[in-house]
């Protein structure tokens, strides 16, 4: 007998939309936001292009709302469960994308839907590839909306979402994302206090990086994609390179998004003890191992943009590049692509790893990857102690008995899901690390890539939708997905 979870009834559905309505509503509005800047940045003088440009907002806006009106309607007294919750975070992503690219196909940013549909994705998803060839000549209001996108799905398309539904009470669920360790009563205002400490960052931020040198537009979107950890720029170039100031100043901000958010509150609420979270220590171990273990890689040898015989070049470029992409937000300030292969090899593991947990960064979590480390030394220890003796594994104090299977699992599914997507790649004839790297990068949101000039731009679009299942099962955490998928071949009949 198959388990009733597994399977999406009519009831389900309805009620996953009934709380999707309420991100809609929020939604709604945040398409309307990039209209300030339609009017402050906006040369034209006709009234037809005047009215194309607010219409390429205003008409996602209204769609959304529409949506928002429709499933609100829907009348179902069930409680929201896990499965609901999963469902309604899939299809989150699913339905901005699709109403998120209008904006592109409106104002002709591409002239193929699929790249409208792809940019969309890869923006409210976080991750930062692209499909515009030339970003200096794009619109700033089409610019400031790319990092809108990955503002509000860095700061929280989930938080929104569970704001929402736990205004009608408590839902228990051990699912997690943006902000969130546990759904538990309180986690409303935990939610709130994430997107005040959000707001404070983007605008220290901004300041800091005018300061540094950078104008003013850019300041506000470099900061609000460096701490969703987005990766969006508003140059072809980044628009940074060669500013060491700059560069310290978007690896501090990208470092406070990869940051879990539990971290920032103990800060914020006078608890210094943040050495004492066994994932915050081994984040940093992370790092400043992968710099050392990279740059040594580097010196020496002909690297393109790194001065290899300048010890502190190698350590400016290389730092960058690790927190970059363990990070995933996936800036980069020379061209990763020509690199040797032992480094971006290297890059697949951090990214495969990610950020820490209840943080915008993608991957699957530090956390994770500390579990899996305690069950390889649990099961030494069991394989070298008595039958008899009694292991137990503890993490800040808590057994983690119970959790070491779902961890274990849950990365195993991520890494199954990146390898035969990765195949697709191969067979479309990119070599394997080229290949795999994507793919790792596209599912951790990442964005840092090495596929470019003609072979990205003019991707085969079985390429291109295989990164976009990619980048949208990696925001919602594989299992979202892959449920709805189990039971779309359930219904058919093929399981």
């Amino acid at each position: 007998m198959k388990s009733s979870f597994f399977t999406i009834s009519i009831n389900d559905l309805k009620v996953s939309l009934r709380d999707l309505a309420g991100i809609l509503q929020i939604l709604a509005f945040v398409m309307l936001m990039p209209l300030f800047t339609t009017f402050f940045y906006s040369q034209t003088h006709t009234f037809e292009v005047r009215l194309l440009e607010l219409l390429s907002f205003i008409i996602p806006s209204l769609l959304l709302y529409l949506m928002y009106l429709l499933f609100k309607r829907i009348s179902i007294t069930e409680t929201s469960k896990t499965k609901h919750i999963m469902v309604t975070f899939a299809l989150t992503w699913l339905v901005i994308a699709f109403v998120g690219a209008i904006p592109f196909a409106v104002r002709g940013v591409f002239s193929n839907p699929l790249n409208c549909f792809f940019e969309s994705m890869s923006g409210w998803t976080t991750t930062g590839f692209s499909m515009i060839e030339d970003i200096d000549g794009t619109a700033k209001d089409i610019l400031f909306y790319r990092s809108l996108m990955q503002g509000v799905g860095g700061l929280g398309v989930i938080s929104l979402g569970l704001m929402v539904l736990l205004q009608g009470g408590s839902i228990g669920v051990g699912y997690s994302d943006v902000g969130v360790q546990r759904i538990k009563p309180g986690i409303k205002q935990t939610i709130t206090e994430a997107w005040k400490i959000y707001g404070l960052y983007i605008l220290a931020g901004a300041v800091f990086l005018n300061i540094a040198g950078m104008g003013g537009f850019d300041a506000i979107n470099f900061s609000m994609t460096a701490v969703a950890t987005g990766g969006f720029t508003t140059h072809s170039n980044a628009g940074f390179t060669g500013n060491f100031w700059i560069e310290a100043v978007l690896m501090t901000l990208m470092f406070l998004g990869m940051t879990s958010f539990i971290i920032h509150y103990r800060i914020f609420s006078g608890d210094k003890r943040v050495f004492n979270v066994t994932e915050f220590r081994y984040a940093l171990l992370l790092i400043v191992a992968s710099v050392l273990i990279i740059s040594l890689a580097l010196m020496g040898r002909d690297v393109p943009g790194v001065d290899t015989s300048s010890s502190f070049d190698v350590l400016r470029k290389t730092s960058f590049f690790v927190i970059s992409g363990m990070s995933t937000c996936g800036f980069n300030t020379v061209d990763y692509s020509v690199w040797p292969d032992f480094a971006k090899t290297f890059m697949v593991a951090l990214m495969y790893i990610g950020g820490m947990s209840s943080s915008t960064a993608g991957g699957i979590r530090v956390v994770r990857f500390v579990i899996i480390l305690k069950a390889i030394h649990y099961s030494l220890k069991k394989l070298v102690l008595p039958k008899s003796s009694v292991v137990v594994v503890k993490l800040d104090g808590r057994t983690l008995q119970e959790d070491i299977m779902t961890v274990v699992g849950y990365s195993a599914v991520y890494l199954f899901v990146a390898i035969s997507l990765s195949l697709v790649l191969m067979l479309l004839g990119y070599n394997a690390i080229d290949s795999i790297l994507t793919i790792m990068s596209s599912m951790g949101n990442d964005g840092l890539g090495v596929i470019s000039g003609v072979s990205w731009y003019n991707m085969h679009p079985v390429g291109k939708t295989t990164i976009i299942t990619a980048m949208w099962f990696g925001r919602i955490e594989i299992y979202a997905g892959l449920l709805i998928l189990r039971s779309m071949l359930d219904k058919a009949k093929l399981i």
